[in-house]
């Protein structure tokens, strides 16, 4: 899969910038190294739990990246980069979120 990653804009009228979404390790671990404390990195929509083990319209490839994927992003969670949320888009659907500490 080809990493996304969006450019940290901020929108007229605030200070806070627009989320940056990731899809891959590496496309997270530059965005990481990259922006500001406070930036929201979006890093998976749906539900990540069910996914990661149940959901068979995953192949193996996107279910396994996925996998990696969560696995750093926890890891930077765990030594205190990141607070991990979510936002709730639909029934069993969220936005989960990494925004680095300040």
């Amino acid at each position: 899969m080809p990493a996304i990653i969006t450019t940290n804009i901020t929108p007229p009228g605030t200070t806070t910038p627009l989320p940056i979404m990731v899809d891959t390790i590496k496309a997270f671990r530059l965005v990481l190294e990259n922006v500001e404390r406070g930036q929201k990195i979006i890093y998976y929509t749906g539900d990540l739990m069910y996914d990661r083990t149940y959901n068979t319209k995953l192949t193996k490839t996107n279910r396994r990246d996925l996998n990696s994927l969560a696995a750093a992003i926890y890891d930077a969670y765990e030594v205190g980069r990141v607070f991990l949320t979510q936002k709730r888009m639909a029934p069993h659907v969220w936005e989960y979120q990494a925004t680095l500490r300040r």
